[in-house]
């Protein structure tokens, strides 16, 4: 009898324990799950305008092998999942001292491998994720993804209207200089109006758990969009490339069946809606590989074509045979767009950077790197910690599929009013546009503005190549360790645009491959003008009236140009500085300090590191 009490009362505990409870609330009920309860039950019955409050520091493990989901719902208003002590969080950015007043996803493992702790599937829409943290369990295996969003979803049912808000999402070594990872992904993401904000994404080791094979890892992927997305003031880190999109093939609606009979230069399609002359169009001409033309006349169905590589001459992956018929053929797909990206931290841990180096050779890829993209602010970001890359790298990335993707590009890019003060000497480039495809056919990009940035201890300016617009206009890159100011690393750039910027020229100055500056057809036709250019004058090198045009300012050293303090990182210049006002606008060349430290005030926080 005593016995039978005692299991009785303990399975009413249980059942307690494990419950959720509706509590009513002005705008939607509040589910308050307990240690221990059916999460994925809350989040299944949970109703448009639902608050569902789990208890900060529980730990709620998922199952399957999508971990939690975040189902599809015909909502128009969120469903919140918050912590159960939100008053224990800041206002802004949350920082890893925080963990202990947030409930703790995690991921599941089975068969040796460790899954996503949550997901959002196709349609899923209005989720508000706020004071959450998100990791693994020690002794699990290497997880791939923990916040998969939008996997298998497509370009109409992409998940929609998510926020994550004062998030915690890391793998174990945040806080160490570790350099073995537990995960390698933060936020795997295709979706629009998704939003991260005041959070914490740290993924700063760099080799596959258990070994010494280094892999790519990310805070932030987002392949093909759609978008809109916005980043803003969080704390971004990974090894190997914080923020990443483009580099697969990209999703369309344009795509036809090749008829019987296609040739080199005409091909008969089932349909040529949104085909236009002078459009790129891939045809599949074997199993695995699609080749690009040109449209030169479209006569009802009739679509007559050239071959068509890139404007770098013999790259590029032209059509060179008959096109498949019955084949595949596309065009005018969708690019990822609208991204926001402001007041972030982006680290690259540099004890972590330092060692895989000296052990395999091996260096982060960048800060970022920007692979198709329409659209982009980057503004007021504050980049620390081992130097690194801001790359745009246009790509029709050569897959499986053959690298049918001819309308990727990299267009319409704002880079305003970031900063970078390298503590580590930096004798590369930082910033590179690469506005065409080396390898694969792409479609040229271009309007780029690069404004108000602050770049220190680095290398040349900028690599560039392809496209056209693109301009640099008042910045400061105290870079004195390139072997070049701006390099052209492949094909001509029309209307490039460089005025009132303080740069160093080093040896070669504006560089073509050519001697005649005609990879920078325009530049020296008044797109050049007031600019400070630090560095003694070499013969037969580029200098001050030769080629560079009057309005110039030629100067032999940094300290001549009369900043008022370098060492407090005071780049302003001085009342009495040689420069003051000789701008082509008439303002000062370079930054304008205080517009910079306006945009960066929230993206000040320093990485935590602590010896556990």
């Amino acid at each position: 009898m005593l016995a039978a009490s005692l299991l009785v009362s303990l399975c009413a505990k249980a059942v307690q324990e494990s419950r959720t409870r509706r509590v009513a609330g002005a705008a939607g009920n509040v589910i308050e799950v307990r240690a221990g309860g059916d999460f994925q039950a809350a989040l299944n019955s949970a109703r448009c305008g639902d608050t569902i409050v789990l208890p900060a520091g529980a730990k709620f493990q998922g199952q399957g092998d999508k971990g939690f989901v975040f189902p599809a719902k015909n909502c128009t208003d969120y469903i919140t999942v918050t912590t159960s002590a939100p008053s224990s969080l800041p206002v802004g950015r949350v920082e890893m001292s925080h963990s202990a007043a947030m409930p703790k996803l995690l991921p599941p493992s089975f068969g040796g491998s460790t899954y996503a702790a949550m997901t959002f599937p196709a349609n899923s829409k209005f989720w508000k994720i706020v004071g959450v943290e998100v990791t693994t369990l020690p002794g699990q295996p290497y997880a791939g993804v923990l916040i998969d969003v939008g996997p298998d979803a497509s370009w109409h049912n992409a998940p929609s209207d998510l926020i994550f808000d004062r998030v915690y999402v890391h793998s174990l070594e945040d806080g160490t200089d570790q350099v073995e990872a537990t995960s390698r992904i933060g936020f795997n993401v295709f979706a629009r109006r998704l939003t991260l904000k005041n959070s914490r994404v740290v993924f700063s080791a760099g080799y596959e758990k258990g070994t010494k094979a280094v892999d790519n890892q990310y805070a932030f992927l987002c392949i093909a969009g759609p978008g809109p997305i916005t980043i803003d003031n969080s704390f971004l880190s990974a090894w190997y490339n914080i923020l990443f999109t483009g580099g697969a093939s990209l999703p369309t609606e344009n795509r036809a069946t090749v008829s019987p009979g296609a040739t080199l230069s005409r091909a008969t399609l089932s349909t040529v809606n949104n085909l236009h002359v002078g459009d790129l169009i891939a045809l599949k001409q074997s199993d695995s590989y699609y080749g690009a033309a040109k449209v030169i006349a479209i006569n009802g169905n009739a679509v007559d074509y050239i071959p068509y590589n890139t404007t770098w001459g013999n790259s590029g992956s032209p059509l060179n045979a008959p096109p498949i018929s019955p084949g595949d053929a596309q065009w005018n797909g969708y690019l990822p767009q609208g991204f926001t990206i402001t007041r972030n931290t982006f680290y690259i841990n540099p004890k972590v950077a330092q060692a895989i180096y000296a052990q395999t050779g091996n260096s982060p890829k960048g800060f970022f790197e920007i692979k198709a993209m329409d659209g982009m602010l980057m503004e007021g970001n504050d980049f620390q910690g081992y130097p690194s890359n801001w790359a745009f790298t246009s790509r029709n990335q050569t897959t499986p599929h053959g690298a049918p993707s001819v309308w990727s590009t990299i267009k319409n890019v704002t880079l305003r009013s970031n900063r970078f003060l390298s503590s580590i000497p930096y004798g590369y480039r930082v910033i590179i546009f690469q506005l065409e495809d080396n390898y694969a056919t792409s479609t040229p990009g271009g309007n780029i503005l690069v404004e108000n940035n602050l770049l220190t201890n680095v290398g040349k300016v900028a690599d560039l190549s392809g496209g056209s617009g693109v301009t640099f206009r008042h910045n400061t890159f105290i870079a004195n360790l390139g072997s070049s100011m701006i390099e052209n690393i492949g094909t001509t750039v029309p209307n490039f645009v460089f005025k009132d910027n303080i740069a160093a020229n080093n040896e070669y100055g504006v560089h073509c491959q050519t001697p005649d500056y005609s990879c920078f057809p325009s530049l020296f036709n008044g797109n050049m003008l007031g600019n400070v250019i630090v560095g003694s004058a070499m013969p037969e090198r580029p200098t001050c009236g030769s080629p560079y045009p009057p309005r110039n300012y030629c100067v032999g050293t940094i300290d001549k140009i009369g900043f008022v303090n370098i060492a407090n990182g005071n780049y302003r210049l001085a009342q009495t500085s040689p420069y003051k006002g000789k701008a082509s606008d008439g303002k000062d060349p370079g930054i304008d300090m205080d517009s910079l430290m306006l945009a960066i005030a929230a993206s000040s926080t320093a990485p935590e590191q602590s010896a556990r």
